[in-house]
C-alpha cells in the first residue's frame, strides 16, 4: 500500500494579510481562492483559502510585495512608537495606581469564599445593612433589584441604579447597583462586591477589577467562588490594602444521584437547560405529559416577571422550576434536586461541555439550608460531565481583565476605535488581560464613519451604552436613537401595544431598557413615569402569557427546539 499523499496546507485571508499582502496585490497576483465553511463561527459566509506554498512562491517573485512589506514595517514601527508614548500616560506596571482616590484611603477587605448556597453573600449584606453608607455591586440588574427589594422589606432604606432603570429612595444612604454603574468618586463606609469570579469574564470582567481597585470604601466585602480567591488577593496586594479570608462550607451535603430516565422528574426539582426556547418547550412538555406545574426562569425574563415565577414556586402554586443557568446566581429557592437535561452550552461561538465551576454554581442551588438535609444532582445522560464537575478540584483564576482606561482619551489625538486598538497592545503584567472591547469598537467605527467629525468624548459615551449588540434589532434601535439625536428628533418610546408573542414582548422590554440607558447617558429629557408604565405593562403581558399555559397556540408555532436539543426528544 502506498504512503498517503501529504495534504497541502491552506491559509485564510487574514493570514495572507498578516504576511503583508494588500487588497490590490491579492486581486492582482493571487489565484481565485478556494471557498470553505468556517469551522469555528456559525456563519453562512465562506472562508477564502489559498495554498500556503503558492502564496510563499509568489512573494519571492513580485517586486511590489517587497515594497509593500517595507511600507508595512515602517507603519508598524510608527504605531509601536505611538503605543509606547500613549501607554506612558497611565500606570501600566501597576494599574492600581490609576485609582488615586482609593489609594489615599486605608481599605480593609473581607473575602467570603465558598460555593453556591453557603451564606457568603448573606453575611456581607448584614454588614451593609448596619453601615452609615454603603453600596452593593451586583453581577446582574436582576440581583440589584432583588437586593433593593430585600433591604426595603427589612426596613432599610436603599436606592437602586442599573443601566436600564433607577429607583432613588429619599433618605437612603445605601445603594444597590450593577457593578458597571459604580462611581469611583463616591465614598462609602461599606462596599459589597458580589460574584467576584466574574473577574475572569472577557466581556465584563474589567468591571470587577475596576471595583476592587477603585471602590472608595473603608471596609469591602468580596463574595466569590474558591477559584477567584488567589487573583483577588493579588489585586488587593497591588493596592497595598489589608485583607482577611473567611471560608464558607455547605451545611447540606451535595450528592450526585445518577441518571434519571423518563418519568423521573418530580416535585421540588429544578430542571436545567441552556436556551430560552428549550426551557419553554420543556416546561410545556412536563406540564402536558407529567401534570407538573412549572415556573420558568431564563436570562431574558424581566426581573418582575421572574419574581412572579419565583413567588409561585415558593407559595406552592407551581411544582418545579425549569431554568437556564440564570438560576446559578443569587437565587435561593426550596429546591431538593437539580436535574441537568443538557450538559453543553453555546458560548456565542461554539457549543462546549460545561466547565466544572459552572456545574458547581448551578448544582449548588440544590438543598436549601434549613429545608433539606441533602441536595441532590442528577442528569439525563450518562456522560459524566456533571458527576466529574461536582468532584473536580477548584482551579485558580490566573488573570483578571482590565477595563479600557477612559483617561487615555485625554492624551490620544486619534479616533476612539484606533485608541482602543492601540490600548489592546499595551504590555501589562502577566496577571492581567485587556477586556474584550469588540462591540465598543464596532459601535465607535459606525459613529466615526456615519457622523464624521463627531467629538471623541461623544463617540465614547454613545459607544459605551450597553445592550445585546449581537441582536440586530437592538443594534438597529441604538442606531435609530443616534440618528434622532444627531438630527434633533425625539425618538419614540417603545410600547408593547397588543403583542401576544413572548419573544417580541421580551424584546420590547429590552428596547425600553435601551431607550432609558440612551437618554440617561446622553442627558436627554424623557417621561420616566411613562417609561415605567410601559415597562410594567410589558411585564404584565409576559406574566399573562406564562400564566395562560405558555400560550400553546403561539408556542407550537414559534417555540422550536434548538438543534442541540435533539438528543433529548426521546424522553417524551
Amino acid at each position: 500500500m502506498g504512503r498517503k499523499k501529504e495534504e497541502r496546507k491552506r491559509i485564510c485571508l487574514s493570514t495572507v494579510k498578516e504576511r503583508g499582502w494588500t487588497d490590490s496585490l491579492i486581486k492582482k497576483y493571487l489565484p481565485e481562492p478556494m471557498l470553505a465553511t468556517n469551522p469555528v463561527y456559525h456563519s453562512s459566509a465562506k472562508m477564502k483559502l489559498w495554498y500556503e506554498d503558492v502564496v510563499i512562491e509568489l512573494e519571492s517573485t513580485i517586486p511590489e510585495f517587497a515594497e509593500a512589506q517595507a511600507k508595512k514595517a515602517e507603519r508598524q514601527l510608527k504605531r509601536e512608537q505611538k503605543i509606547q508614548e500613549l501607554s506612558e500616560n497611565i500606570n501600566v506596571r501597576n494599574p492600581a495606581l490609576d485609582y488615586t482616590k482609593a489609594r489615599e484611603m486605608s481599605r480593609h477587605f473581607v473575602l467570603h469564599v465558598g460555593d453556591t448556597n453557603t451564606g457568603k453573600t448573606y453575611e456581607s449584606l448584614q454588614a451593609l445593612k448596619n453601615a452609615e453608607s454603603g453600596i452593593y455591586l451586583a453581577p446582574l440588574r436582576l440581583l440589584a433589584m432583588e437586593i433593593q427589594d430585600k433591604m426595603l422589606e427589612d426596613g432599610v432604606l436603599c436606592s437602586m441604579v442599573t443601566g436600564e432603570e433607577e429607583n432613588i429612595v429619599d433618605g437612603a444612604n445605601l445603594m444597590s447597583c450593577t457593578v458597571e454603574k459604580l462611581n469611583i468618586n463616591n465614598t462609602y463606609e461599606v462596599g459589597v462586591i458580589d460574584e467576584c469570579q466574574m473577574i475572569a469574564d472577557r466581556n465584563r470582567g474589567g468591571a470587577w477589577t475596576r471595583a476592587i481597585l477603585g471602590l472608595v470604601a473603608e471596609r469591602i466585602y468580596l463574595c466569590m467562588s474558591p477559584d477567584a480567591k488567589d487573583i483577588c488577593i493579588k489585586l488587593i496586594e497591588l493596592c497595598g490594602d489589608t485583607y482577611e479570608v473567611i471560608e464558607h462550607k455547605r451545611d447540606t451535603e451535595l450528592r450526585f444521584v445518577g441518571v434519571i430516565g423518563e418519568g423521573g422528574i418530580r416535585k421540588n426539582d429544578a430542571v436545567i437547560l441552556f436556551s430560552r426556547k428549550n426551557v419553554l418547550w420543556y416546561a410545556e412538555k412536563l406540564k402536558n405529559k407529567k401534570g407538573l406545574k412549572p415556573s420558568v426562569i431564563y436570562g431574558a425574563l424581566p426581573y418582575r416577571a421572574r419574581k412572579e415565577q419565583v413567588r409561585k414556586y415558593i407559595n406552592g402554586e407551581t411544582d418545579i422550576v425549569v431554568s437556564t443557568d440564570a438560576i446559578g446566581m443569587g437565587m435561593n429557592l426550596p429546591i431538593k434536586r437539580v436535574v441537568f437535561v443538557e450538559t453543553m452550552k453555546y458560548n456565542g461561538l461554539t457549543t462546549d461541555l460545561l466547565e466544572p465551576n459552572m456545574v458547581k454554581q448551578i448544582a449548588g442551588r440544590a438543598g436549601r439550608r434549613g429545608m433539606f438535609d441533602v441536595g441532590e444532582v442528577a442528569t439525563f445522560k450518562q456522560d459524566h460531565v456533571i458527576e466529574n464537575g461536582l468532584t473536580a478540584a477548584h482551579g485558580s483564576i490566573k488573570k483578571a481583565y482590565l477595563p479600557f482606561p477612559e483617561e487615555l482619551l485625554n492624551f490620544s489625538t486619534e479616533k476612539l476605535s484606533r485608541t482602543m486598538a492601540n490600548w489592546r497592545e499595551f504590555k501589562y503584567p502577566d496577571m492581567f488581560h485587556q477586556q474584550d472591547v469588540e462591540f465598543i469598537v464596532e459601535k465607535s467605527k459606525y459613529l466615526e464613519r456615519t457622523y464624521k467629525g463627531l467629538p471623541v468624548d461623544i463617540v465614547f459615551r454613545l459607544s459605551m451604552i450597553m445592550f445585546d449588540e449581537s441582536n440586530p434589532i437592538l443594534f438597529g434601535a441604538w442606531k435609530h436613537h443616534v440618528h434622532c439625536l444627531m438630527n434633533g428628533y425625539e425618538s419614540n418610546m417603545p410600547s408593547p401595544n397588543e403583542w401576544d408573542d413572548l419573544y417580541q414582548l421580551e424584546l420590547i422590554h429590552k428596547k425600553i431598557g435601551l431607550f432609558y440607558s440612551f437618554h440617561k447617558t446622553m442627558g436627554l429629557e424623557f417621561d420616566y413615569d411613562e417609561l415605567m408604565k410601559q415597562k410594567e405593562k410589558t411585564v404584565n403581558l409576559i406574566n399573562k402569557l406564562l400564566l395562560e399555559e405558555y400560550n400553546k397556540k403561539n408556542q407550537k408555532k414559534k417555540v422550536k427546539r434548538d438543534k442541540y436539543f435533539d438528543d433529548f426528544h426521546y424522553f417524551f
